[in-house]
């Protein structure tokens, strides 16, 4: 039976962790951007399946990110649970809306790209050609968990020391019970 699916990739670019770690390399570093778990798994399966996959990443992978999106009810108690860094928050922004589907404004930039006929026009026209409204997006908690040596570990804790911060409370439980959590 199939316990849950954790998706790993680059994220949205290499900002988001030189911001973090001015010097470090290509291929050492990685997003987690996705985790899903079977609603009838045993608690501790999700905390479960990031270990596991924490452990059969390339062993040059030095630093994981992950993000929790407040605007759904997350505050990351599964990163927290599993020992992650807490280095903040951003202020959140502006995600596109249809039908009730939320999507990343990057969005009109790869449909673009992929509409050679649509390069001279600009993303608000594109957004209303493509029937999409702009709203609110929450918070997005980042969280940082370190992988390699114990030095690389030491070196790479110094350079995000001074970001740590408490964990943030989760406002309501997501997906299971309170007690489940």
């Amino acid at each position: 039976k199939l316990a849950g699916i954790i998706c790993y990739g680059m994220g949205c670019g290499k900002s988001q962790y030189t911001s973090l770690f001015p010097n470090i390399e290509n291929g050492h570093y990685i997003e987690l951007t996705r985790l899903w778990c079977a609603e009838d798994m045993p608690k501790n399966t999700e905390s479960k399946l990031i270990s596991e996959s924490l452990r059969m990443l390339p062993s040059e992978i030095e630093v994981v990110l992950s993000f929790s999106d407040e605007g759904e009810g997350h505050s990351g108690t599964i990163y927290q649970a599993t020992n992650w860094y807490y280095v903040g928050a951003n202020n959140g922004g502006k995600m596109l809306v249809k039908d009730g589907m939320k999507k990343h404004p990057r969005l009109i930039g790869i449909y673009r790209d992929r509409h050679p006929e649509l390069k001279d026009w600009s993303t608000e026209e594109i957004r209303k050609m493509l029937g999409y409204e702009y709203t609110e997006s929450g918070r997005k908690h980042k969280y940082v968990f370190l992988r390699g040596s114990k030095s690389t570990k030491r070196r790479n804790f110094n350079l995000i020391k001074h970001l740590i911060q408490p964990y943030p409370k989760a406002d309501k439980p997501v997906g299971r019970s309170e007690s489940e959590i």
